[in-house]
């Protein structure tokens, strides 16, 4: 069972929902993102499904983005976005030969960088926790106050139609 929204269960969680959407129709995703520049349908159906993978990450990471700087804020969502979209499970399944699991894990590690985890710098849902519980180190995945959020809820799922 996923910890509360912000804990490093929560997360393995969400990128195992965003893998199986895009095993599911990630090689349709790619091919209707190949056709975008030449058929404006396309594009503006594309074009969508982008918008739709940012409000999921904003939804999804919100604890991750709050408090930062607008720059901060900027590059983190980058970074979240970037770790969790389709042409990154392209090229790691497709490109790259990789399984599921491994396909998983290596999402799983670039969110974690992405949260800034992996550089010791804790996000704000982290250092509230480790202020709350006193026992929690830099860079140790938190749990967060906001809790309800769990795989199958509406914030872990994957986007419908997300590019």
């Amino acid at each position: 069972m996923p910890t509360a929204h912000g804990g490093a269960q929560w997360h393995a969680s969400t990128v195992r929902a965003i893998v199986t959407h895009y095993e599911g129709m990630g090689d349709e995703v790619m091919r209707w993102l190949a056709l975008a520049d030449r058929l404006p349908m396309v594009r503006r159906v594309t074009e969508r499904g982008v918008e739709t993978h940012l409000e999921w990450v904003d939804a999804v990471f919100a604890p991750d983005l709050e408090g930062l700087s607008r720059a901060a804020r900027k590059a983190r969502r980058a970074a979240l976005a970037t770790a969790t979209d389709v042409y990154v499970w392209h090229l790691l399944r497709r490109r790259e030969g990789l399984g599921r699991e491994a396909t998983e894990s290596a999402m799983l590690a670039m969110v974690e960088a992405a949260r800034g985890l992996s550089q010791g710098a804790p996000t704000r849902a982290a250092r509230g926790a480790a202020r709350g519980a006193g026992t929690a180190g830099e860079g140790a995945p938190a749990k967060s106050a906001r809790s309800g959020a769990s795989a199958g809820s509406a914030s872990a799922r994957a986007p419908r139609g997300a590019a």
